[in-house]
């Protein structure tokens, strides 16, 4: 039995483990201690490289489901999501010009939720389904977990667009919840269980709505991030590692040393012997991605400079215009 190639199919990434450790604290539960006993590590978390047991959430989700006393628990994963948990994933898709943009960027990029997730996109003349399969190691795969993915995708579309949405169907793999209650007033639709898929049914209509965060010059930016994500070998070397991160972290402001080594789970010492070794430093990956990334947005974008300066995490417009006369020789707004 191949083990190792199992496992790396059906696991799910820190993303999603962040949404449903943030769900089981909203409903009052002890969210560490569900980890723990389900051996999902609560310190990788904060590891953007972190994967987690795709059977683990199956257990989870069984345990909470007990605790909680409410069978309909991953529907609660519609109620205030956390659409930052996904960095760059989410902005991808809240940069989007239209719903249907952002399902297809959802689609295409969907291995960075993780490999346990299969998401397709069919499109008809009166009807768009997008459909969702997980599967575990030795146990299927929890419906709550798919309660939780159909009820995140209809709330984040409704908070996109701003937009009432209303599908035209939803279906579940599994038989008919004993309350109907909670999925009704959740999704306002026909439901239909014990059918061959989890999948939400909206019209083409509602795939062509605007989105209120529209933004191609981003889009595009995350593409190129994601894309680099998902081709990556998994070999890369540990500056290289570290300048992915810098590059999501930074619109949250200057990323410091100790931030980066704690998400690697290494001393900031370690991490300095490591880059010194690769004949480097943090500062130095700091200010190369900050100068490639400036080039960029500068030179190949309409974004206001005020935009770039808090995408580079740079405090004030001073600072950012400093910078890039340094790097290049004059300012930005001569470059551009």
């Amino acid at each position: 039995m191949e083990q190792s190639m199992t496992k790396e199919s059906q696991q799910l990434a820190v993303y999603w483990a962040r949404l449903v450790f943030e769900l089981l604290e909203r409903q009052g539960l002890d969210a560490k201690q569900l980890f723990t006993d389900n051996n999902l590590d609560v310190g990788d978390l904060s590891n953007l490289g972190a994967r987690f047991s795709q059977d683990g959430f199956t257990r989870l989700w069984e345990m909470a489901t007990q605790q909680s006393g409410n069978p309909a628990i991953g529907l609660e994963m519609g109620r205030a999501p956390s659409l930052n948990a996904f960095d760059a994933y989410s902005a991808s898709q809240l940069s989007s010009r239209s719903v249907r943009e952002a399902v297809e960027r959802a689609v295409r990029y969907q291995k960075v939720v993780g490999s346990a997730l299969q998401m397709t996109l069919e499109e008809s003349a009166d009807k768009c389904r997008i459909s969702f399969q997980s599967h575990g190691d030795e146990r299927p795969a929890a419906r709550e977990g798919f309660d939780a993915g159909l009820a995140f995708s209809i709330t984040s579309m409704r908070l996109m667009t701003n937009y009432p949405i209303v599908p035209l169907s939803v279906t579940f793999a599994c038989p008919e919840a004993a309350d109907l209650a909670p999925y009704q007033a959740l999704f306002r639709c026909p439901l239909h269980f014990d059918q061959t898929q989890y999948s939400l049914c909206v019209s083409p209509e509602v795939m062509n709505l605007p989105m209120v965060f529209a933004n191609q010059s981003l889009a595009d930016h995350h593409d190129t991030v994601l894309d680099r994500a998902i081709n990556s070998s998994g070999n890369n070397s540990l500056s290289q590692t570290v300048e992915k991160i810098i590059k999501q972290h930074l619109p949250s402001g200057e990323p410091n040393i100790h931030q980066i080594s704690q998400i690697l789970n290494m001393s900031s010492r370690t991490m300095q012997r490591r880059l010194h070794a690769e004949k480097t430093n943090f500062r130095s990956l700091l200010d190369e991605v900050r100068k490639s990334l400036a080039k960029e947005y500068v030179s190949t974008t309409e974004m206001p400079l005020q935009e770039i300066t808090f995408l580079l995490g740079f405090s004030d417009h001073a600072n950012f215009y400093r910078a890039f006369k340094r790097w290049y020789g004059k300012t930005p707004g001569s470059e551009r």
